[in-house]
C-alpha cells in the first residue's frame, strides 16, 4: 500500500484478505511483513468471522470459505 494511507487503515484492509494472500504479501516490503507478523494483527485477524463449509454429493466434494461481512 502507499505511505499516503494511514497504517491503521492498511491494517484493517489486510485483516479482510484471505490468509493465502497475506502469505504472499509478506515479501512485498518490510513494513507489511512486520504488520502481518505482529501479535496485534494476528489477534485481530483471528477475530474475523470465517466459516468453512464442506459439501458432499456422491463422489463430488467441495470446501468453501464463507466470510461474515461486517
Amino acid at each position: 500500500m502507499s505511505d499516503n494511507i494511514p497504517f491503521e487503515l492498511q491494517s484493517e484492509i489486510m485483516k479482510r484478505l484471505p490468509a493465502e494472500s497475506l502469505i504472499r504479501f509478506r515479501s512485498v516490503c518490510k513494513s507489511w511483513k512486520s504488520l502481518i507478523h505482529s501479535s496485534d494483527f494476528i489477534a485481530g485477524y483471528r477475530g474475523q468471522q470465517h466459516l468453512i463449509v464442506r459439501f458432499e454429493h456422491g463422489t463430488r466434494r467441495r470446501l468453501e470459505l464463507l466470510e461474515d461481512s461486517v
